[in-house]
């Protein structure tokens, strides 16, 4: 049996702190999720948008994937130099004890090591796929054969995933439920960019700064 580390108040603020961290993190990836889908929903009901934006299409589906395939792997990442939901329960899986715990001033009770492992290795299983995405084909262009982009099913599969341990783990070190963790959009409904006209019949397309125009990176700048 592995000796259960001492755990101290300073101890669970810190884990609190991460998981706030976390939390903020998760919040702009499902907002992200949220404009994408509705979106996508307003473009599969318009034939006329469907005719003519083909580039525009593949662009939007492109940013959405990128992002959060980027965003998710940061989120479960496995490096013990990083804040991630991985890292923070394997912490706090070396206090844990092996059966509940029924002191609540010594740890959470209804967390063991055994159920944190269970869901340390369903991280593990979502973070596999994109992190070797992500390594090979963004921060990288690898010379192995690249592996197959994750899909749209399984980018909110692990989204919904961080949204499940988030509300768990903060069950856990806050001793409250977090019913939603995405609040309502601030501001104005950001939906009213649907109802206005990008351009007007007749009217030119502003000017912009071609990436021609664009001065190549200095020495002195990098």
């Amino acid at each position: 049996m592995a000796k259960k580390k001492q755990i101290t108040a300073a101890t669970l603020e810190g884990w609190r702190k991460q998981l706030e961290r976390l939390t903020d993190a998760f919040v702009q990836l499902a907002h992200d999720d949220a404009v994408f889908e509705q979106t996508m929903a307003v473009w599969d009901a318009n034939a006329a948008l469907r005719s003519v934006g083909g580039p525009f299409h593949l662009w939007m589906q492109r940013c959405y994937s990128r992002s959060q395939a980027i965003g998710l792997r940061a989120l479960f990442d496995g490096n013990k130099r990083s804040t991630s939901l991985r890292q923070l329960l394997r912490e706090m899986q070396e206090h844990a004890f092996d059966k509940p715990a029924w002191d609540v001033h010594v740890f959470p009770r209804d967390l063991t090591r055994t159920g944190i492992q269970e869901d340390r290795e369903r991280i593990e299983g979502a973070a596999r796929q994109l992190k070797e995405w992500v390594d090979m084909c963004i921060a990288h262009t690898s010379k192995a054969e690249p592996p197959a982009p994750p899909s749209w099913h399984e980018l909110r599969g692990a989204l919904r995933l961080a949204e499940d341990l988030i509300k768990k783990y903060h069950m856990a070190l806050n001793r409250n439920h977090l019913h939603s963790i995405v609040a309502g959009w601030i501001g104005p409904p950001w939906q009213g960019v649907y109802r206005q006209p990008w351009l007007h019949p007749g009217e030119v397309l502003p000017s912009f700064i071609s990436l021609r125009e664009v001065s190549p990176l200095a020495e002195d700048e990098t």
